[in-house]
């Protein structure tokens, strides 16, 4: 499962929102979602998001943002930079 957060310019160009996607890296499907600030509550929304079986066995693939560190669980996880893809 990778995780990742993208942003959009809403209303107005001072105001940034991020969509959090999760994706299945075999399938390709997005399996877990979330909009909100690049924060821990985001993070643990888009951990939430996902279904059980992924929150339990998937390896985790993100970028070093603390947030997800302090929310997803240390078993599998494998932060990585942009350059690796």
């Amino acid at each position: 499962m990778q995780a990742d957060a993208l942003w959009s310019l809403v209303a107005h160009q001072g105001h940034p929102v991020w969509l959090w996607l999760a994706i299945d890296a075999e399938t390709r499907l997005i399996v877990g979602c979330a909009i909100g600030p690049r924060d821990t509550q985001t993070a643990q929304e888009l951990w939430y998001s996902c279904p059980a079986n992924y929150r339990q066995r998937a390896v985790r693939y993100t970028d070093f943002l603390p947030a997800y560190a302090s929310v997803l669980p240390s078993k599998r996880p494998r932060a990585v930079d942009k350059a690796t893809g």
